[in-house]
């Protein structure tokens, strides 16, 4: 019996050198596949606080442009000499209604993401998502600067309004 093992223990070696490298090799999948979970929650969690500003975004922007109808509602002479701008701001409100279901819609998408997806997919919503926030963040400034001259105008009614009692004269 000592004879066998003095004759194979290099296959013996060989043996347990296998084992190793076999316990070794599965050590490193379990730690790739949870480092690959760790990334794809990180990735997740990014694309999912990136769809709340764009949401808080829109909210804004949905303000300034209800604030801007409700300017109109004050003050039926600014709808009569700016009746295209009133139809404007009631069409831009509509669609807003319309961005903020899609951006619910992508929320709910990426709270579903789980398991293996694909990380180009996700980083290409992630910068869609905040190429679509910086819009609007635009939008936000020129809409508050159009709101803030439409306030002027109502704030000034006497001159509002002797303007347009000169032309319906």
């Amino acid at each position: 019996m000592g004879d066998f093992f003095s004759n194979n223990t290099e296959i013996l070696i060989a043996v347990l050198a296998l084992a190793a490298a076999l316990q070794a090799n599965f050590i490193a999948r379990r730690s790739k596949l949870d480092s690959d979970r760790i990334l794809l929650s990180e990735r997740k969690r990014d694309l999912l606080q990136a769809i709340d500003r764009q949401h808080v975004t829109l909210l804004r922007l949905r303000f300034v442009m209800q604030d801007q109808q409700l300017q109109f509602e004050l003050c039926p002479n600014l709808s009569l000499a700016e009746p295209e701008e009133k139809e404007r701001v009631l069409a831009n409100l509509n669609a807003l209604y319309g961005l903020e279901e899609a951006c619910l819609k992508a929320r709910n998408r990426a709270e579903a993401i789980n398991g293996i997806h694909d990380p180009a997919a996700i980083d290409t919503q992630f910068s869609e998502v905040g190429r679509l926030t910086v819009h609007l963040q635009k939008d936000i400034e020129h809409e508050q600067k159009l709101l803030d001259s439409k306030k002027s105008l109502v704030a000034d009614k006497s001159r509002f309004f002797k303007t347009n009692d000169a032309s319906v004269a």
